[in-house]
C-alpha cells in the first residue's frame, strides 16, 4: 500500500534535521579545576583570585561583556565580546595579556569562573599565543554564583547603567573605556568611600588601568544611570 503526502498532514510542519559538520568538540575535563581544588590553594592566592563572568544583552543576541573582577579592590575589567563563545573569550584574555606583558601572570595568576559554555575550555584561557601557561582557571560549583560573590555585586552596579534586557549590538570595544571609567570611579562604601580605580593604582595595576584607557572621574562626573549609554543606543 503506497503512502503519499496527502496521508501525512503533519509532514510539511517539520523541517529536515540538519546534521552538524564534523565531530562534536568536547571541552577538556574539569578534573583539578573544581571549586574544591580552588579551596585547596593557599589563602593568599584565593584572596587575589580574579573572578570572571559575562554580562548578557537582550535574550537571543550573541554579543556580551566579559567581566574580570579583582575582589579586594572591587576593580572590574570590561571587555566587549562580539560573540559570547570560547574563541572570543580567549581573544579578550589575549588582548589583556598583550597590554600587561610579563605582569599578566602575576595579576591574573588564578581565575575563578562559572561553568558557562564560553568558559568550559580552560586550556584556551590558561595558555597564551606562545603556548606558555599564563594562569590557572577554576570553576564554581553548579548553581553557586555566590562562590564568586564580588563579581556578582559589581554586576549589580553595572546593571544600573545597562539594565537587564538592553541590546548590546550597537556597543563597540572602545565604549568599554567609558563604561569602565564611570563604573570604577564610583565611590564604594565597602572601600571606605574610595574608588576602585584609585585602589587599583595603589595595588600596582596602573599599567592595566592605563592600557584599558580608564580615567579617574570626579564624584560629580560619575553617571551610574542608563543616560550614560543613550548615545550608544541611538547609533
Amino acid at each position: 500500500m503506497d503512502v503519499i503526502n496527502f496521508h501525512l498532514p503533519k509532514r510539511n510542519r517539520y523541517k529536515p534535521r540538519k546534521k552538524k559538520d564534523g565531530p562534536k568538540e568536547e571541552a577538556p575535563s574539569m578534573e583539578g579545576h573544581l571549586y574544591e581544588d580552588f579551596l585547596a590553594l593557599p589563602e593568599e592566592k584565593r584572596a587575589k583570585a580574579v573572578q570572571m563572568d559575562c554580562v548578557e544583552g537582550r535574550q537571543g543576541e550573541v554579543p556580551a561583556i566579559l567581566t574580570l573582577t579583582f575582589p579586594l579592590l572591587e576593580f572590574q575589567v570590561l571587555m566587549y565580546l562580539e560573540r559570547k563563545d570560547q574563541i572570543h573569550v580567549k581573544l579578550a584574555i589575549d588582548q589583556i595579556q598583550s597590554l600587561l606583558g610579563d605582569s599578566f601572570a602575576e595579576l591574573f595568576e588564578v581565575i575563578l569562573t562559572d561553568r558557562g559554555s564560553e568558559f568550559k575550555d580552560h586550556q584556551k584561557i590558561e595558555y597564551g599565543k606562545n603556548g606558555v601557561k599564563r594562569c590557572s582557571v577554576y570553576y564554581c560549583d553548579p548553581q553557586r554564583s555566590d562562590q564568586k560573590g564580588f563579581c556578582e555585586r559589581n554586576h549589580a552596579e553595572l546593571r544600573r547603567i545597562i539594565p537587564k534586557g538592553t541590546s548590546l549590538r550597537k556597543f563597540e570595544k572602545t565604549d568599554m573605556a567609558v563604561l569602565g571609567s564611570h563604573l570604577n570611579s564610583y565611590l564604594r562604601p565597602r572601600l571606605n568611600y574610595t574608588s576602585p580605580i584609585s585602589n587599583a593604582r595603589k595595588a600596582g595595576l596602573g599599567e592595566l588601568v592605563d592600557g584599558l584607557s580608564y580615567a579617574l572621574l570626579e564624584p560629580d562626573e560619575v553617571v551610574m544611570r542608563p543616560y550614560l549609554i543613550k548615545d550608544i543606543l541611538a547609533r
